[in-house]
């Protein structure tokens, strides 16, 4: 199965919108999965610890990344 994401920021809110799309057959169509909200200061501190950080940092019980359980353990 393949995966999308769309990454929004809304400026206003100081939020960052992350929308997971799934390729549910083989015809490169992309079907909205989830979409989540994270505030912005958690996604900087994120961004300082690294790229695993960033990425761990966006899993919720609705987007699954490959995290290590260090990563998670320190998201916030």
């Amino acid at each position: 199965m393949k995966k999308k994401y769309l990454i929004l920021k809304n400026g206003n809110t100081n939020e960052l919108i992350i929308r997971e799309f799934l390729e549910l057959d083989e015809r490169d169509v992309y079907s909205l999965a989830c979409e989540e909200t994270y505030d912005g200061e958690i996604i900087k501190s994120a961004i300082t610890r690294g790229k695993e950080a960033l990425l761990c940092s966006w899993q919720s019980t609705n987007i699954l990344l490959n995290c290590s359980s260090e990563s998670l353990e320190s998201r916030h």
